[in-house]
């Protein structure tokens, strides 16, 4: 982690109390949202920078995350404004980070534009419970890629086309998992990611040709899709 241009750090009171009682609840952010923004801060503004260098290995030390992950919540963040993007190079992401107080005046919470505001919400209803729930019955409670039973307390939503290949939030492209798969996947291709667990033993062929026509019902219909018999 490289950083760059210091400043006094701020009162550290004073942040927390407004990351509690006001950032968190005015733009609803995810417990993996929040855990990556104190990351951050605490490694740029309390340090007293405002922006820093990071590596995605680096981050997704510090908050726990496979770096696939780290990387939807660094862009989720910089979508609701609470960090900026300034860079993105072999050496890392150059992020700014800003605090509630740039957030946040007296008057009120600052101004989002009409597109960032639709990506935030499209970003929360992927989280809706709801939308969990008929996910993870849809599958029957096994993950869509190994056919692993799933705990219904520790189990990952999916992109089946990630958001960075121009997949969106929606029902259609978003599977219940398990988070070895949820990882490993990362940004490939659903089906070379099925084919990849096929070679490794992890799938038979008959149900890697279930898995796909499965992937293929999902692209092009919005009909549920149904998973096979349950494996231990």
């Amino acid at each position: 982690m490289l950083k760059a241009n210091t400043r006094r750090a701020p009162d550290f009171v004073l942040v927390w109390r407004l990351m509690q009682d006001r950032l968190f609840p005015a733009l609803r952010l995810s417990p993996h949202e929040r855990a990556l923004y104190v990351f951050l801060v605490r490694h740029t503004r309390l340090a007293g920078l405002r922006r820093a260098w990071f590596t995605k290995s680096a981050l997704a030390r510090g908050v726990a995350m496979c770096p696939s992950t780290v990387r939807h919540y660094v862009r989720s963040l910089a979508r609701a404004g609470c960090i900026r993007i300034l860079e993105r190079s072999a050496r890392g992401l150059h992020i700014e980070v800003l605090l509630p107080a740039d957030l946040f005046s007296a008057r009120g919470p600052r101004r989002v534009s009409p597109s960032a505001a639709r990506a935030r919400n499209a970003h929360n209803e992927f989280r809706d419970p709801r939308l969990r729930r008929a996910i993870f019955r849809r599958e029957r409670g096994l993950c869509f890629y190994c056919l692993r039973r799933l705990r219904t307390e520790s189990w990952a939503l999916d992109h089946v086309v990630p958001l960075a290949a121009g997949g969106t939030n929606s029902a259609r492209n978003a599977v219940a998992c398990c988070h070895e798969c949820n990882c490993r996947k990362a940004e490939m291709p659903a089906a070379d990611f099925l084919r990849l667990l096929f070679r490794d033993a992890c799938l038979s062929a008959a149900e890697l040709r279930s898995r796909l026509a499965a992937l293929s019902c999902l692209s092009r219909s919005s009909r549920s899709t149904r998973s096979p018999s349950r494996r231990s």
